[in-house]
């Protein structure tokens, strides 16, 4: 109990450095209005508002035009051609498809670098990672480009590192049945299964 206590303001540091952070980040991006969150937001906030996300009329509606970019500029979302996304995603995404756009993108940046931060330690965890290098493993993490590229659009990824470290941990815990729901999580982006079922075979 009084390592768990000891660890209570240290997680509560950790969540205050990310909703932080998720903030700054939204807000300093126009709240990813041109990148890949746009496009998941509209996707669950099309389904909130009782329309089919794939009907192509009410996603021009809602997507198109030129939005503006973090440089200073406009430019097309990234998805103004389509959804891009199963309809599972979407059914995922649709707490934050509730809420309006900027208290979404904050509410989803935050959750994302969280779940950055999560996945890569229950992976470091799954290889079991010496605790001497754990510091330069978070600066690496950190300073890496896909984690910026979340900053900065709003991406999926940290999500998905959260899920795929998950089932990494799980893997060689033996935990097989948790380890497939967590697999089957991996579905929200589908082409993620795929990459991940190879590993299967070779264990």
């Amino acid at each position: 109990m009084r390592m768990r206590l000891g660890k209570v303001p240290v997680l509560a540091a950790i969540a205050a450095f990310v909703v932080v952070f998720g903030t700054i980040a939204a807000a300093s991006n126009n709240w990813y209005e041109f990148s890949d969150f746009f496009c998941l937001y509209h996707g669950a906030r099309s389904l909130v508002l009782g329309h089919d996300p794939y009907d192509a009329s009410w996603w021009l509606q809602a997507t198109g035009g030129l939005r503006p970019t973090p440089s200073g500029g406009l430019a097309r979302t990234s998805c103004y051609g389509g959804p891009g996304y199963p309809l599972w995603t979407f059914l995922a995404m649709l707490p934050i498809g509730a809420l309006p756009l900027e208290p979404a993108a904050v509410v989803w940046e935050s959750l994302s670098i969280g779940a950055a931060l999560a996945g890569a330690w229950w992976a470091w965890r799954a290889v079991q990672g010496p605790a001497r290098f754990a510091l330069l493993y978070l600066a690496l993490l950190l300073a890496s480009q896909p984690f910026w590229l979340l900053v900065i659009y709003g991406q999926i990824t940290g999500v998905m590192l959260a899920i795929a470290g998950l089932l990494a941990l799980l893997l060689t815990r033996a935990r097989e049945r948790a380890a497939g729901v967590a697999l089957a999580a991996l579905a929200l982006k589908p082409q993620c299964v795929f990459l991940t079922l190879p590993a299967f075979a070779l264990r």
